[in-house]
């Protein structure tokens, strides 16, 4: 039988080494940049050297896996022209950027693949990524429409490097996007700020609506009073 000081030694031991390995677990940063229906999601990966070995001359690869709600939608043809400039490479659906939310029946959840590099950095390796999102309009409401974007999957594969830190599995997707050759790529498991990020999408508010009818229906009348009186004005001048 274990003593009280021996099982409390031994409750400090696990705590202290559950706290370690937490510690050493890779880090996601995620928020969202600007305002209104066109954002920047940024993701910032940062992996510690010490989960490395063998590491002369490594060379590692990040991959992104987000799930995306069809309430929002990239602009591949944005992407194409920018993704070189923000250090990044993609594999994406086509999406009908020009449908609201509720005609968007498509995809409910669709995936995008990120492709970057991750590079060193003193005691660690950091990926960060800013992809372009816009949010699709949505119907009037009483207030803001929500909805959420869930953290990626980040996989990672490396040369000249071995990664010792908790693999979730392994799977073969393409090395890249310009070819179909397949690569192992390794799952990871992370910490991460935030479970999610909620997005709050600014709609037409139904309470206003009889005040945006009657407001629309007398400017309308009376512009069309104006053009009236202006044309026959004209004409008594004329004659």
């Amino acid at each position: 039988m274990f003593t009280t000081l021996e099982s409390l030694l031994v409750i400090f031991l696990l705590v202290f080494f559950e706290t370690s390995l937490s510690l050493q677990l890779p880090t996601l940063q995620r928020k969202l940049l600007k305002d209104g229906f066109h954002r920047e999601l940024q993701t910032i990966v940062e992996i510690p050297l010490s989960l490395f070995t063998k590491r002369e001359g490594m060379q590692c690869h990040c991959l992104y896996k987000e799930l995306l709600p069809s309430s929002t939608y990239v602009d591949t043809f944005q992407l194409k022209s920018v993704s070189k400039h923000l250090g990044f490479d993609y594999v994406s659906p086509i999406l009908d950027i020009e449908k609201p939310e509720f005609q968007e029946n498509t995809f409910s959840i669709y995936s995008i693949l990120i492709y970057t590099e991750l590079h060193i950095n003193s005691d660690s390796v950091i990926s960060n990524v800013t992809l372009p999102i816009h949010l699709r309009y949505h119907l009037p409401a009483t207030d803001y429409r929500n909805f959420s974007i869930m953290n990626p999957g980040v996989l990672i594969q490396c040369k000249n490097a071995n990664y010792i830190g908790e693999i979730l599995r392994t799977e073969q997707i393409p090395c890249s996007p310009k070819e179909d050759i397949l690569c192992e790529w390794n799952l990871i498991k992370y910490n991460s700020n935030v479970n999610e990020l909620r997005v709050e999408v600014p709609v037409g508010n139904t309470n206003h609506t009889v005040l945006v009818v009657i407001g629309t229906l007398t400017v309308t009348f009376g512009s069309c009073l104006w053009i009236v009186y202006k044309v026959f004005n004209t004409k008594i001048k004329q004659s």
